[in-house]
């Protein structure tokens, strides 16, 4: 079964709160929210994130421009919105990202066999301490992608295990998702 739910948004079923705080983020950190869709997780970790940088990438157009209008009438200064393929070479310096966030993006980089390329890239920009945060829906959950493409922790775990990341946390950050904190393997 093949994904396609691009440009859609999970605001409605995901507290972009529980996430910010799930991730401690601190003032100054460096923050890649890939998948980012409306950017409204973004908007949530701009407060926290202060003099640091998030960028929210989407390879959704239409998505990017709601964040851009979001941002602009929000006066916003620390969001980069970025229309962009996570999947390939991504506008960021090597090695300087604190978190990676990855909110309902991970299923479907599976889905479409593209797991591979995302990881190259996350493993680029890492810095060599930095996090990998993957947000995605239980297997239980009554919303979400078809009950087929969703991902156990177990899974993930797995999936991220093969390019080097280990597993430091799990937490539930509502009713329908889960957070796997991970860090790259010395």
């Amino acid at each position: 079964m093949k994904h396609q739910d691009a440009g859609k948004t999970t605001r409605d079923i995901l507290n972009a709160k529980n996430v910010i705080e799930a991730l401690k983020i601190k003032d100054g950190m460096i923050l890649v929210d890939a998948g980012c869709g409306d950017g409204f997780i973004s908007i949530e970790a701009s407060k926290a994130i202060g003099t640091g940088k998030i960028y929210a990438i989407d390879i959704y157009e239409k998505s990017i421009n709601i964040l851009k209008k979001t941002i602009k009438d929000k006066n916003i200064e620390n969001i980069e919105a970025i229309v962009g393929d996570i999947t390939g070479k991504l506008p960021i310096p090597e090695a300087t990202v604190d978190i990676y966030l990855m909110a309902n993006v991970l299923h479907g980089l599976v889905a479409n066999k593209r797991i591979r390329p995302a990881m190259m890239e996350i493993r680029r920009v890492l810095k060599p301490d930095g996090a990998l945060a993957i947000v995605e829906f239980k297997k239980r959950s009554r919303v979400g992608p078809h009950p087929s493409l969703r991902l156990d922790p177990d899974e993930t775990s797995d999936i991220i295990k093969v390019y080097g990341f280990y597993t430091l946390k799990l937490e539930d950050v509502g009713p329908y998702h889960y957070l796997l904190l991970a860090r790259r393997s010395v």
